[in-house]
């Protein structure tokens, strides 16, 4: 089997989110159907078996195995934006004795 190309297609559009969406293209010239897609998630170790969306973020494996388990595998990354991080620091209240203040 073939697999002809496999591209993101939705976005994670905030950090953590699992919103990213693949699409996988296959030759179906070469090898012998049925085709089985296997999606798996290398970073968490999290196989996803045949689902292409609600995907977090991280690096994936795509295996395309025929009925003669022949197999062809395609790497894709899924991105996601970095983490907002706020800083904050205060200031004490003060008063000005020069302007009425007691």
């Amino acid at each position: 089997p073939e697999i002809a190309s496999v591209i993101q297609t939705a976005d994670n559009l905030c950090n953590g989110d699992v919103n990213a969406a693949i699409s996988i293209s296959i030759n179906n010239t070469v090898g012998t159907p049925p085709f089985v897609i296997n999606v798996n998630n290398d970073t968490t170790g999290t196989d996803y078996g045949t689902q292409t969306s609600g995907l977090p973020a991280g690096d994936y494996t795509i295996t395309l195995t025929d009925v003669n388990s022949c197999e062809d595998i395609e790497t894709i990354t899924i991105t996601e934006p970095t983490p907002i991080n706020v800083v904050h620091t205060s200031l004490p209240i003060t008063c000005d004795v020069l302007s009425g203040g007691v």
